[in-house]
């Protein structure tokens, strides 16, 4: 028989293994958070026809063109913009802004040159009236044919292309390379999300730590990560520098941190062309909520480390400006007159704000109102909540990031974007936005044990019920929209006039999946916190019994 002592050294070294692991924060709790991303963005990779998303036309013939040896292509001036916007002007279209668009794009189009077999034949069909399936897609086979191409997007950054255009080497059709296009770059995206996930997590506060990032990960920002368009990489990137310099601001100072530092500020910066605006805006919020003093203590202590993420971060800054300044459009700034331009800004920040929630394919389809207002409340529940919770500082420095992330919309408008004739969408400064849900989840984290007083430990769960339901949702009506068209029965299976690979139902299961276990989360950790609390409190037990028999 084992001796009693024996026994009871050994449920003290499992329990003391236990309660270590949890320490660290390896827990299946935050991996069921990043898996559950890994099933979403898979289900809108498959589930959303090709080319079905902003621009995604253009910066699929991009990768394709770089992935051939053509960086830039051939200039394509006044002739390249017209066949673009119309070479006359659309009846929607005043002159003035018409001539703004035709200007704007001139200075951005190129024309490149498409292998033969590689040109898609998403250009025989009219996608942008949401009552019409995707069913024309099924008719209209890729050129055969070698061809060259105006396109928009040329001279935007190539980073975000890369892997897209290693992929346009496979031997495959355009619409199975454009799905193999999605997930390489989908990948990546995920990976920021996961790297996120792990920052972000607090081994004290568990699950309350991430309310932030699954508010910060809206439908719409998913969505991205799962198209070719350079957004999501900007939006995923911006979430992992974030969350690094939040990590970082904690003290947690394990080279790893400063790694996805480094790696998420180099690629933000390269994204877009606006990606050194964001990395200077999310630091410079960080550092109002930590303190210059404290972040260069930090940065000094460890500077094998800290140097690594400077150098990363400014490589990135200036690569982005040497292109732009080579190769980037020549950018207007005049808010002049100031009331009219800041007026126009005003008007457009509502429709801002719902593109950056979900707004899909060419913004032409909108989600249920049921569902902005969900995921409007999940903000300013959690804005609120740190209000109440956080320190003078804290509440201060969220307040002025808030107000931020609303005015920056408004600013761009008034003095650039009217410039160009087109408006601002909500993708282009979601990258800076979503800064408000992390600041705000971390003050909540931080504040964890006042949540204990009043049992509400267990925050992550009411937050992550809303997340869920509308992140399946906007999958689901995007799916009917090009299945049958939004005024299409609900329930699509049987009537469906586009499919993706394998049908529906593989990709429904994985979007259900990927919402199921957001809400399983927090039962699970829930689970596993109360076993390792009954294990810590057994072990204990068992110790004191053995302590008491050798004192008798």
């Amino acid at each position: 028989m084992t001796d009693p002592s024996t026994r009871a050294a050994r449920e003290i070294a499992h329990g003391r293994k236990l309660i270590e692991n949890d320490s660290k924060g390896g827990s299946l709790s935050a991996w069921l958070v990043a898996a559950s991303y890994a099933l979403l963005i898979p289900a809108w990779i498959a589930g959303n026809p090709p080319g079905a998303a902003p621009d995604e036309w253009g910066h699929y013939l991009r990768a394709v063109a770089i992935g051939h040896g053509q960086l830039l292509g051939g200039p394509s001036g006044l002739e390249g913009a017209k066949a673009i916007v119309g070479a006359e002007r659309p009846p929607e279209l005043t002159e003035d802004v018409y001539r703004k668009e035709l200007a704007w794009v001139t200075q951005n189009a190129r024309k490149v040159h498409i292998p033969a077999g590689l040109t898609p034949g998403w250009f025989r069909c009219e996608g942008r009236d949401p009552r019409v399936s995707a069913g024309c897609l099924r008719r209209s086979p890729p050129l055969s044919e070698a061809a060259d191409w105006f396109i928009p997007s040329a001279n935007y950054q190539p980073l975000p292309y890369l892997v897209p255009a290693l992929v346009s080497r496979i031997g495959a059709d355009p619409d199975t390379l454009s799905r193999l296009m999605r997930a390489g770059k989908g990948l990546i995206s995920w990976l920021f999300i996961v790297a996120a996930v792990f920052l972000l997590w607090s081994p004290d506060s568990r699950l309350v730590s991430l309310i932030g990032l699954s508010v910060a990960l809206t439908p719409m920002a998913v969505f991205l990560s799962a198209t070719l368009n350079p957004s999501g990489l900007e939006i995923t990137s911006a979430l992992g520098f974030v969350s690094a310099l939040l990590c970082l601001g904690r003290g947690n100072t394990h080279p790893g941190a400063w790694l996805a530092l480094g790696t998420s500020g180099f690629v933000l910066a390269l994204s877009r062309i606006q990606g050194p605006v964001w990395v200077l805006l999310d630091l410079g919020v960080v550092l109002l909520l930590t303190g210059v003093g404290p972040a260069l203590s930090t940065a000094v202590r460890h500077r094998r480390w800290s140097r690594f993420a400077l150098i990363m971060v400014v490589c990135g800054i200036f690569l982005n400006r040497l292109w732009e300044y080579l190769y980037g459009p020549s950018l207007q700034f005049d808010p002049t007159p100031l009331g009219p331009s800041l007026l126009d800004g005003v008007a457009q920040l509502p429709v801002v704000l719902r593109e950056q929630i979900g707004v899909f394919s060419y913004l032409e389809f909108v989600l249920p109102r049921l569902a902005y207002v969900l995921w409007g409340s999940l903000t300013v529940a959690l804005c609120v909540t740190a209000m109440l919770l956080g320190s003078r500082r804290q509440r201060l420095v969220l307040l002025l990031t808030a107000s931020a992330a609303l005015a920056l919309p408004v600013l761009l408008v008034a003095a650039s974007m009217r410039h160009t004739g087109f408006g601002l969408q909500g993708r282009y400064v979601l990258a800076f936005s979503l800064i408000v849900p992390l600041l705000a989840g971390e003050i909540v984290a931080s504040q964890f044990q006042r949540l204990r007083a009043i049992n509400a430990g267990h925050l992550f769960f009411p937050f992550a019920v809303g997340v869920a339901l509308v992140q399946f949702v906007a999958w689901w009506k995007n799916a009917q929209r090009f299945a049958v068209g939004v005024g299409g029965p609900l329930c699509f299976f049987g009537s469906a006039d586009w499919n993706p690979p394998g049908g529906w139902w593989p990709w429904l299961a994985l979007a259900a999946g990927g919402a199921s276990l957001l809400l399983l989360a927090a039962p699970i950790d829930w689970l596993l916190t109360r076993q390792w609390r009954g294990q810590s409190l057994s072990v204990s037990g068992s110790r004191l019994v053995r302590d008491t028999e050798a004192g008798m």
